[in-house]
């Protein structure tokens, strides 16, 4: 299991020391950005700027950016590809399908997280996840990845069954592919850990 922390609100220190006696777990910072039009996430980059320039605990090299897409853009593309030159990994959260095919097809992300994320409606026999064959078949192309994240059925720790089985559904189509993907739990604070994780996992039998 990965820890992804967000530097805006907690150190490097508060969570090492935290979870530094655990093996299981593998912690990462992260920044995120959201993406609605160009002016705007000029300003976005802005702060990220100051954040990197304030914060003596987090190289670039070392940052994980999480890139929330609202609207594609012409600029998107080169925004990507410039803060996959700058940071150490560049994961785009899951949104239309739409959005996700020119997010795997045409940008330098690594990761998609939650793909299900936004799939709203539901076919008749099965559930809209988010990923179909072909978004699949451009993902193993495109040599892109997969994350899930256990904020995404999870509230208030009770478990969200539904979207539970979109992952499972995910999961069988990114194996079939043989395509990488992972889980993780992204904090803001301390407490926010989710005590069940390994029960969570037992979902999809995965042993992290």
């Amino acid at each position: 299991m990965i820890i992804f922390y967000n530097i805006k609100k907690l150190s490097r220190k508060q969570v090492e020391n935290k979870f530094n006696s655990s093996k299981e777990i593998e912690l990462a910072p992260i920044y995120e950005l959201y993406f609605e039009n160009k002016i705007k996430f000029k300003e976005e980059l802005q702060k990220l700027t100051k954040q990197i320039e304030n914060n003596k605990e987090i190289t670039k090299k070392e940052l994980i950016i999480v890139l929330n897409v609202k609207n594609i853009e012409n600029s998107l593309f080169g925004h990507i590809s410039r803060l996959n030159s700058q940071y150490k990994t560049i994961i785009a959260t899951g949104t239309t399908v739409k959005i996700n095919r020119f997010l795997l097809e045409s940008t330098q992300i690594d990761y998609l997280l939650d793909p299900q994320d936004k799939a709203i409606r539901d076919a008749t026999h099965h559930f809209n996840s988010g990923l179909n064959q072909v978004l699949s078949q451009i993902a193993k192309e495109k040599k892109k990845k997969v994350l899930f994240s256990t904020n995404s059925f999870i509230f208030h720790e009770k478990i969200d069954y539904r979207e539970i089985g979109k992952i499972q559904q995910n999961i069988q189509i990114l194996e079939k592919k043989k395509i990488q993907y992972d889980f993780i739990q992204i904090i803001d604070s301390i407490e926010e850990i989710i005590k069940n994780t390994k029960t969570i996992l037992s979902f999809f039998k995965r042993k992290k």
